[in-house]
């Protein structure tokens, strides 16, 4: 009796192996990252439960290869995203001092991140003031101009960031620029000296 109970157990779990195939437990095996890799809900009788515990262990340890993809990938698109934010970012000199309005690097700049970057980084992020009401007026010149751009019907995002803009303002980079144009040597080789020799 005890044998024929052993044998019966033995192929019900060769019935619940055999059974046709089916998406295993974790989702199928490939060499890219899988869907959801989230257990299906638990497993309604005994046949079902042990067939869903071997597809588990047969797929270990790939279940838990996709969350490590996707938390190896993260600190590397917010990276990027940080970097298009200090890329796009208007800083306060971009504006004038007594008018709050844009100066001509400001909208040239606002002209590059429209036309020039890819279409998913086209957005332009304005420095915060310690003054709300300075921050909305800022955007509202950012969102005045930037609409007199052609962009083929696209959304101009305008965005206020904490982000503080480490560039100078363009005239004090022009004047070193044009200091050092002015104080370079001309580019002329050095005279030569001449030696002649005496053959003996």
């Amino acid at each position: 009796m005890h044998g024929t109970t052993l044998r019966l157990s033995a192929n019900l779990l060769a019935t619940c192996l055999m059974v046709s195939t089916a998406q295993a437990f974790w989702g199928t095996q490939s060499t890219e990252c899988c869907g959801p890799c989230q257990p299906q809900s638990p497993a309604s009788d005994v046949c079902a439960y042990l067939k869903a515990g071997y597809d588990t262990n047969s797929m270990w340890p790939y279940p838990y290869v996709c969350p490590d993809r996707v938390r190896a990938h993260a600190p590397f698109e917010v990276m990027v995203q940080n970097g298009w934010r200090r890329q796009n970012l208007l800083g306060a000199h971009y504006f004038d001092r007594e008018t709050g309005k844009l100066t001509r690097a400001g909208e040239l700049k606002i002209e590059w991140i429209l036309t020039q970057t890819p279409p998913s980084r086209r957005q332009v992020f304005v420095e915060r003031s310690m003054d709300t009401s300075v921050t909305q007026e800022r955007m509202t010149q950012v969102e005045t101009f930037a609409n007199n751009i052609q962009t083929n019907g696209e959304q101009i995002a305008v965005i206020d960031t904490h982000i503080r803009s480490a560039s100078r303002p363009a005239s004090m980079v022009d004047a070193e620029r044009n200091s050092f144009i002015e104080s370079r040597p001309p580019a002329v080789l050095p005279a030569g000296t001449t030696s002649t020799t005496t053959a003996n």
